[in-house]
């Protein structure tokens, strides 16, 4: 089993979409995450959260901060039958989540008007 987690401040989360808007939406998010997070930014930190999280348990940064590291998009954050959510990787996180025989995701988040916190585990095949 591998896990991960994060925190990220919200207020500064939307203070950068505020500032960069759609450029970093597309950069942070899937199609389909633009979707669920474009209109609750306090769920879009609690989604990148959970990316970072995931990067944290394949053992990994992401791209932009080591060469490294995953893309964001490789990390689809997915709800599940019963709200429960999971992640779909693709990509280098798929690759690595491969290479260390990690098949079966589950996250989970909370969050504050102040911050967003996200834990991810995953199961070894």
């Amino acid at each position: 089993m591998s896990y991960g987690i994060d925190i990220v401040d919200v207020r500064r989360f939307v203070k950068l979409m505020e500032r960069f808007g759609r450029r970093l939406e597309e950069r942070l998010y899937t199609l389909s995450e633009r979707k669920v997070c474009s209109d609750d930014l306090r769920r879009g930190a609690a989604y990148f959260a959970i990316k970072e999280a995931v990067a944290k348990a394949l053992g990994v940064g992401i791209d932009h901060i080591s060469n490294k590291g995953i893309n964001l998009l490789e990390v689809e954050v997915r709800e599940t039958a019963g709200h429960s959510l999971g992640v779909k990787l693709s990509g280098r996180a798929l690759c690595l989540a491969m290479e260390m025989g990690l098949q079966k995701w589950a996250a989970s988040y909370s969050h504050s008007s102040d911050l967003a916190i996200a834990f991810v585990t995953a199961e070894r095949s």
